[in-house]
């Protein structure tokens, strides 16, 4: 009888107690194990990781299967033949052409107490609300994961949408098949219409392993001030009984830097704190901004810890390229103990607000830093920027910044200061060009 084996388990029982070995291969068909060498057991490719003190994995991509077709493997102690689990081949087939990731995993406490599943996924596709169009239409969309290289996760990045009155529908079947249809679309995330509703950055519920019961969850349209996010689902490789999967999503958003201008606002959305964690890779610098009225600056302060809601934050960008940043929305914020940025959460143009003066960030005559907003009209505001805020009426027109960064205002003086330039990297610049600098251990700015 025809097999339809997204996931096979094999649990045999027999033979005499032994050591577990140090490692384990997976041997097999060429088509299924990594490299040319069919059925090796000594082939360091398909050695399989150890999750824990008896769980293996190994994971194979790019396998080219045909429906039908019968593919064998065993799992076998490095360089040895015996024993071997099982004793016999593991034979299993596919029941759609394609090109394959296959998992495996392995569970060893004994001869007699072993288990070993294969996992062979095609893809992964969402579909939105099921409204009672076709199955197929929804399995021949173009919203299809993709698979994250060397490990046991999908993802899909989807823009947001105009609206947050409808939804997302994900669905998990039992013992981790997602399928709409025992005979076809295996790896199928589907829709339905009676679920719970799963928090953007995830919650209990997405951080639960779904194996034996039907789960499925319904995930809000995404709408301002979100750009895009992104649903993972993953394999679970951890379990002796590894049938089971999860789904978490999480939004980001999108922020361009100037590589012209050097410098941006970010602010947080009201209770959606962000994760700046991946500025430095980027070679991006946040800063918290405190406005000194008596000075007429700004003391700007490094941040690399969340970003809390409502907050903003000044993003420098030291290199002549423009830098695009995906931030995604953070679990906790933490808030900052002086900060003046605010984010800006509306639409339009901000106004300035009885009881404060509002700044926001501009360049004039070549100087960067906060200028005044126009008493009467305003000023235009993107999404997800920040504004600077002083409490009271305040006369000056602008504020520009000292402390971590030296005020621009001295900057053109810069190349006449004693000390030597290192780049961010603590590297000598003997010739420094536009960027940020350490000169006597202060940053400085070279427009």
């Amino acid at each position: 009888m025809k097999k339809y084996l997204l996931m096979m388990t094999l649990a045999l029982l027999g033979g005499v107690t032994q050591v577990k070995a140090t490692d384990y291969i997976v041997a097999g068909d060429a088509t299924v194990v990594n490299g040319s060498d069919s059925w090796s057991n000594t082939k360091a490719e398909n050695k399989m990781i150890e999750v824990n003190s008896n769980q293996f994995y190994l994971i194979v991509e790019n396998c080219e299967l045909v429906a039908g077709a019968n593919y064998a493997f065993k799992v076998v102690p490095n360089g040895s033949w015996s024993p071997t689990y099982p004793s016999g081949n593991y034979d299993f087939t596919v029941n759609k052409d394609g090109t394959y990731t296959i998992i495996y995993t392995f569970y060893y406490n004994a001869d007699d107490d072993y288990t070993v599943n294969v996992v062979p996924v095609l893809n992964l596709t969402l579909s939105n609300n099921y409204n009672g169009a076709d199955i197929w239409d929804i399995y021949n969309s173009a919203a299809v994961f993709s698979h994250v290289a060397g490990t046991n996760k999908w993802t899909l990045d989807l823009p947001a949408s105009a609206t947050t009155t409808d939804y997302w529908y994900f669905r998990i079947f039992k013992d981790g098949l997602l399928t709409w249809n025992s005979n076809e679309g295996k790896n199928k995330i589907i829709p339905n219409t009676n679920d719970q509703e799963l928090t953007i950055g995830g919650n209990a519920d997405a951080n639960t392993w779904i194996g034996t019961d039907t789960r499925s969850w319904k995930v809000p349209y995404l709408a301002y001030p979100y750009d895009h996010y992104t649903i993972t689902a993953e394999y679970n490789i951890a379990e002796r009984y590894a049938n089971n999967w999860k789904v978490s999503v999480n939004a980001y958003i999108s922020k361009t830097v100037s590589g012209t201008y050097h410098y941006a606002t970010l602010g947080a959305p009201t209770a959606t704190p962000l994760d700046l964690s991946g500025l430095a890779a980027k070679g991006i610098v946040a800063y918290t901004a405190e406005a000194n009225t008596s000075t007429k600056k700004v003391t700007l302060t490094e941040k690399t810890t969340n970003l809390a809601g409502g907050e903003g934050v000044l993003l420098y960008n030291a290199s002549n390229d423009d830098v695009v940043l995906s931030i995604p929305v953070a679990a906790a914020g933490d808030a900052s103990a002086s900060n003046d940025l605010k984010t800006f959460s509306g639409t339009g143009n901000l106004m300035q607000e009885t009881g404060y003066t509002r700044y926001i960030l501009a360049n004039e005559g070549g100087d960067t830093g906060f200028y005044k907003v126009n008493t009467t009209t305003g000023n235009a505001m993107g999404a997800n920027t920040a504004y600077l805020e002083v409490t009271g009426e305040v006369a000056s027109r602008s504020f520009l910044w000292e402390g971590e960064t030296t005020s621009i205002s001295a900057i053109h003086n810069a190349h006449e200061a004693n000390g030597q330039f290192f780049n961010l990297a603590g590297q000598r610049i003997a010739q420094p060009t536009k960027g940020l600098y350490i000169v006597n251990g202060k940053k400085v700015i070279i427009k």
